[in-house]
């Protein structure tokens, strides 16, 4: 995967373009431009979901919200400083019920809240900040991670007709580009992922051991190939809802209203919390999906108590990767443990 990640931007062929040329219909050579074209206008980006518990890690998010009045350079202050922060895993800027959401992986809760949550929380503009760790990490950004129901781990979901909806949406990217985008992010057997010569070529290691290890990461869920779709490049927004369950629902209970919700696909992104203000996370773009019936959807539910609700237009990281492409430092990354080495 690191091999991968460091030569695609040049070497499209890292991928299986034989594979890819058989899902989409497109010429090997095609398939290849594409990805360099889509790569050369920050359009993708090669990312990958670590099951962070394996690597002695937690999940953890946090929601947090300007005191009214606040002036646009104090919440730029805090996105700068979170961009440059390595720390940082995931991040948006939001305006509605909360004006920013975060996340970060760590050994402890501790490290996060005096690391993380403290140096922001003192900053005399925020209001206040709710700190959520993850029990369940069901699907982000349309892929379905380690946590999802009825065996769907690496499973890329999409609802019906959202691909199409989105070529009229916006003007990057064609019907061809987003079938190829589905078709990078199809689960599939490791050969198919990468082309291992290739990766040996430059690499200088044997190809059939990279292919070994690759399958025994992949397929053990330890890591989760995924190329991400910059939404933000496309002019497009994502609604998050942040929802709170009533406190006498059950454990068992929360994880079922947990699951009937990701077998949702517009819900592109589901994560599950424990021990915090909110028990789930849920966000569905908000051009492609149907907001308004998302929301009746979360609002008919008699186990919700309270449900908040922002838009976010900015995205600062992506399992760790900068995507400020603005700055020279797109794609920069640092992995769950590298970020405390």
């Amino acid at each position: 995967y690191r091999i991968a990640k460091s030569a695609y931007q040049q070497r499209p062929e890292v991928f299986n373009l034989r594979w890819l040329a058989e899902e989409t219909g497109l010429a090997g050579e095609e398939v290849a431009r594409r990805i360099h074209r889509l790569y050369e206008a920050h359009l993708i980006l090669f990312a990958a979901a670590p099951a962070v518990h394996v690597c002695g890690q937690g999940l953890y998010y946090w929601f947090g919200k300007f005191r009214p009045g606040t002036f646009l350079g104090a919440k730029d202050q805090l996105s700068e400083s979170c961009r440059h922060n390595d720390l940082v895993w995931n991040a948006y800027e939001t305006s509605g019920d909360f004006d920013f959401m975060q996340s970060a992986c760590a050994p402890t809760l501790d490290q996060v809240v005096w690391e993380l949550i403290s140096p922001e929380a003192t900053r005399p503009q925020v209001d206040w900040i709710r700190i959520c760790p993850v029990s369940r990490a069901l699907r982000y950004e349309h892929m379905n991670l380690w946590d999802a129901p009825d065996s769907g781990c690496q499973d890329c979901r999409w609802a019906d007709g959202e691909l199409a909806e989105l070529v009229k949406r916006q003007g990057e990217m064609d019907a061809a580009d987003l079938q190829l985008i589905a078709a990078l992010n199809k689960k599939r057997p490791v050969s198919d992922y990468f082309d291992f010569p290739v990766l040996a070529e430059i690499s200088g290691l044997d190809p059939q051991t990279l292919e070994a290890g690759a399958d025994t990461v992949i397929h053990r869920q330890m890591l989760i190939p995924v190329v991400y779709l910059n939404w933000q490049k496309l002019g497009l927004t994502q609604t998050i809802f942040a929802v709170r369950l009533r406190g006498d629902v059950t454990v068992d209970s929360k994880c079922r209203i947990a699951d009937e919700l990701a077998s949702v696909p517009q819900f592109h992104t589901v994560w599950q919390f424990s021990d915090s203000h909110y028990d789930l996370g849920l966000i569905a773009c908000s051009q492609t999906a149907d907001i308004a019936s998302l929301r009746e959807r979360l609002a008919s539910t008699p186990e919700v108590d309270l449900c908040g609700e922002a838009v976010a237009a900015r995205q600062h990281r992506f399992w760790g990767n900068r995507l400020d492409d603005y700055s020279g430092m797109w794609e920069q990354c640092a992995g769950p443990t590298e970020a405390r080495a």
